[in-house]
């Protein structure tokens, strides 16, 4: 996290999320029938998202200052979609 600079906005903040989550071999959570027990590869999607966000925080975790708060968050459970 970086504390926003502006005392009136700082309690205020900016998300940047990614997800980290993989089917591996996709024997829960495939949509496919036809892909389980088969390589599920996760790095042009889920690898290339926490790059982003990991090389982002580092970018701006220097010296720059922003008015209001930004939160990094990762996130897991993505891949099983919404669970009622």
């Amino acid at each position: 996290m970086i504390k926003g600079s502006n005392p009136r906005l700082r309690d205020q903040a900016i998300i940047i999320g990614a997800h980290y989550d993989h089917l591996g071999l996709g024997e829960i959570g495939s949509r496919e029938k036809r892909f389980k027990g088969k390589i599920h590869p996760g790095a042009d999607d889920n690898a290339s998202g926490i790059s982003v966000l990991l090389e982002l925080a580092n970018l701006l975790s220097g010296s720059f200052k922003p008015e209001r708060s930004i939160v990094f968050v990762a996130f897991s459970g993505e891949e099983s979609g919404r669970l009622d």
